[in-house]
């Protein structure tokens, strides 16, 4: 039995003394771990780490570490900021829009234009109102954001860090806001600096999170507001919008999504790094000369010696006795025989070959193709690149799905809530959603080649594959407007030039929409 083993029961036996229900679960979870192949340890798991606690332990202990990594990433590595930069700008674009759908009868006909009209007000009068106060919801204390720029701030800190925090703040006293409500977004290391929170009652506090003593649930948050004393006030969860991705059940805390590629980060920042050097040396040596000190004549100085003349040394040493450390451009360096190899370092050959593959790796634990991480289309044909264009943005509808659900829905009900309160918006009918609406989605551009990619799109519309206002709503046009703006360039090139013959190649697909 090794020392380990002797330490972990001689644990159970002290907590059993105090707990025996704790001892029992702890045995029983340490029996679950051996039953997988996986956990032992053999030739190929033996440089494992071995972690006797809970894996929701290692989330919220580990998870500070991962967040710093990643920050500094994000802040530093070309590839990972230009990648985080084109996921947001895909998503959030222009900003989020929210289109209410709330019904105004539900015993109205489908061709009843009055109960038509009347929803389309109330509606409208939802949107206006929302987009009054959504010009301030997020301008309080020292950021002043708008929309746009709150969205893609939080949807950052949501990939960068792997959650997110937003503080509702009420403000009744605020005349000028349109609802007496702002949202203050912080961020994560806000929590993890709260040395000084005082939990409520048996509750415990780990990083700034208050969870339950008895049923382990967050109750409550202690945000430090970054003076000297690191003074922390004390949130409670139903104040704080909190979101990010579970990854494991009983997670409560968010872990980075740049956590499968951070290690392949940092070794492309090192490859490249070391490459630059090689270069430099490469660069640096004009000539390298191998002396044989037995022929340097009578008296000459044998390298590594000291000339008692002027107390400096030979070119191997400085006065100090120390080896040569640095070098510079196009100096000649002297090395005795036997002491060099080459005349320069070679620079590796294979590091275009290497960096494609570590950005590969590094472009699939984010979810994105290879070609949007790099920016590199070299060896991608059309084919290749529309099958990885649609790979990558069905993972971008997939992160819009899950943005608006986890932020800006909870938004969105902030705002009807108390909207209602204060009769800022027509009152909704009863048995009717006041909640209903949708979000705009992403915009999809036309691809590498636009040309080709209209015909694979012409192409799946005559199969039955796809229709064109599915294909319209993905670029985000109305796709009524898109068959009114072919009509309209129809009837300019008719002013023009009747002779419709020279544009038959443009408007074959034209077609007249119906009134």
């Amino acid at each position: 039995m090794d020392k380990e083993s002797i330490i972990t029961r001689a644990s159970d036996a002290l907590v059993g003394f105090f707990s025996p229900r704790h001892a029992l679960s702890r045995i029983a979870y340490r029996r679950g771990i051996r039953t997988l192949k996986a956990a032992s340890t053999d030739r190929n798991t033996k440089s494992w780490k071995k972690n006797e606690a809970a894996p929701q332990d290692g989330f919220r202990t580990g998870g500070k570490t991962a967040r710093q990594r990643a920050i500094f990433l994000a802040e530093n590595h070309d590839a990972i900021n230009g990648a985080i930069t084109t996921i947001t700008d895909h998503i959030v674009g222009t900003g989020i829009n929210t289109d209410v759908e709330i019904q105004y009868s539900p015993n109205s006909r489908p061709g009843d234009t009055t109960a038509a009209a009347t929803r389309d007000r109330l509606n409208q009068s939802v949107e206006d109102t929302k987009k009054r106060w959504l010009e301030r919801a997020y301008d309080i204390g020292p950021m002043r954001l708008d929309p746009q720029e709150a969205e893609t701030l939080r949807l950052r800190t949501l990939i960068i860090q792997g959650e997110c925090f937003v503080h509702r703040i009420y403000t009744p006293d605020d005349t000028d806001r349109t609802v007496p409500l702002a949202y203050e977004v912080l961020d994560p290391s806000q929590l993890d600096g709260g040395y000084t929170a005082s939990p409520v009652g048996r509750n415990i506090v780990e990083h700034g999170v208050e969870y339950d003593a008895f049923t382990n649930r967050i109750v409550a948050y202690h945000v430090t507001k970054g003076d000297y004393n690191l003074k922390t006030i004390r949130v409670p969860a139903a104040d704080m919008i909190h979101t990010y991705r579970p990854d494991r059940p009983g997670q409560q805390r968010g872990i980075t999504w740049l956590a499968p590629a951070i290690p392949r980060a940092y070794e492309l920042e090192d490859i490249i790094e070391y490459a630059i050097i090689a270069r430099k040396v490469q660069s640096a040596i004009a000539l390298v000369v191998a002396d044989n000190p037995n022929n340097l004549g009578p008296g000459a100085p044998i390298p590594g010696s000291v000339i008692p003349s002027d107390g400096a040394t030979d070119v191997y040493t400085d006065p100090a006795g120390n080896k040569l450390r640095g070098i510079n451009p196009g100096m000649i360096h002297h090395v005795g025989t036997g002491q060099v190899t080459s005349h320069t370092p070679a620079a590796p050959q294979d590091l275009d070959e290497l960096t494609r593959i570590i950005l590969r790796s590094i472009a699939i634990g984010m979810g994105i193709s290879y070609e949007w991480l790099s920016g590199d289309y070299r060896q991608a044909n059309f084919a290749s690149l529309r099958l990885s264009e649609n790979k990558t943005w069905k993972r971008i509808y997939t992160m819009h799905h899950f943005v608006t659900s986890k932020m800006k829905a909870p938004e969105h009900r902030d705002f009807i809530d108390l909207a209602t309160a204060f009769r800022l918006i027509p009152p909704i009918p009863r048995r009717q959603d006041p909640y209903a609406c949708s979000f705009s989605q992403p915009k999809r551009d036309w691809g590498a080649n636009p040309l080709q990619e209209v015909n694979a799109i012409t192409t799946a519309m005559g199969a039955g594959l796809t229709s064109l206002q599915e294909e319209a709503g993905k670029r985000g046009i109305d796709w009524r407007q898109l068959l009114r703006r072919i009509n309209e360039s129809r009837e300019f090139a008719m002013m023009i030039n009747p002779d419709l013959t020279l544009y038959d190649d443009l408007f074959t697909a034209a077609q007249t929409p119906p009134e």
